[in-house]
């Protein structure tokens, strides 16, 4: 009788571990992306973008076109994802509208100009730019989607070499704001 008193104390001694265990195992992860995000300001001059390597980034922009840059570490397939944009200082008449390319900087002969690529989008299409609305704008009336629609978050993906550089230029409708990049291989 005992023993088996003893035996039930511990089967509820090990499950009250696993749960206070699973319990801080949850609390001490990150809930939210943004939280997980690391923070980045892009820059007007392509020439002083800020340099963010494979994750996510909660990116800041101050004027209707900015860059950040990135390098492949590896040769490969590179996923961009851009969502949750929001504006700062929201004008009256903000669409909620923009988009992101991926430029290679190339020479022509003593100038130096940005040459966007063509990103193969979730449905295999291709296009140059990632046509993204805030939240707030986008309203679900879609028939179909196509390279040019305007969604709240798009995904595009861009063969790469180690070592090459593409700026990711977000061009937006207001002057100011905020929206998520994600970049994985």
């Amino acid at each position: 009788m005992k023993c088996e008193k003893n035996l039930q104390k511990r089967k509820v001694t090990a499950v009250m571990a696993f749960v206070l265990a699973a319990v801080i195992a949850f609390c001490a992860s990150p809930i939210s992306t943004e939280a997980a995000a690391k923070k980045v300001t892009a820059v007007k001059d392509y020439k002083k973008a800020p340099e963010i390597q494979k994750g996510s980034y909660k990116v800041t922009f101050g004027t209707a076109e900015s860059y950040v840059r990135f390098t492949a570490s590896k040769d490969g397939t590179y996923t961009f994802a851009v969502s949750d944009i929001k504006t700062t200082n929201a004008k009256k008449d903000d669409t909620g509208l923009g988009n992101l390319t991926a430029d290679f900087l190339i020479n022509q002969g003593k100038r130096k100009a940005m040459y966007p690529q063509q990103l193969t989008l979730e449905n295999n299409k291709k296009n140059y730019a990632l046509y993204v609305i805030a939240k707030e704008k986008y309203k679900n009336n879609l028939k179909t989607i196509t390279p040019n629609s305007f969604l709240p978050s798009r995904e595009g993906k861009l063969q790469l070499k180690k070592g090459q550089t593409v700026y990711l230029k977000f061009s937006y409708a207001s002057d100011a704001g905020n929206y998520h990049i994600t970049i994985k291989k």
